[in-house]
């Protein structure tokens, strides 16, 4: 995955962006095993599960939902279209919803223990 930038889209509708990106994760997981799914897809799927891996591993899930709580829409709420753009290294990516962004950086679990 190194050198490749994307975006993932998630859409958070009565989810909060942890669930909505492991039930992301498990349906590429599922088209990825597919016998259907052309071999040239596969690459794709296989870069994108490797970012939603990293977000899924270190992203500090109850920070970003105390920080933006439209990443953690109640029934009911408008959906939330969050893009996940990832940087050349899988480390850098950026939250973008709503007209603002977020720096995944600022949210990893463990943070304080890293610093020290």
């Amino acid at each position: 995955m190194p050198g490749k930038r994307m975006e993932i889209s998630l859409t958070l509708k009565d989810k909060c962006v942890q669930t909505t990106g492991e039930k992301t994760y498990e349906a590429l997981m599922r088209a990825y095993f597919d016998k259907k799914t052309p071999g040239r897809e596969k690459q794709s799927i296989e870069n994108r599960l490797a970012a939603l891996s990293v977000f899924l591993e270190k992203a500090d899930f109850p920070g970003l939902r105390a920080a933006f709580p439209e990443l953690d829409p109640s029934p009911g709420s408008p959906e939330t279209l969050l893009t996940l753009r990832i940087g050349e290294n899988p480390d850098q990516i950026e939250l973008r919803f709503n007209g603002k962004t977020a720096l995944m950086g600022d949210f990893l679990k463990n943070r304080d223990r890293e610093e020290k």
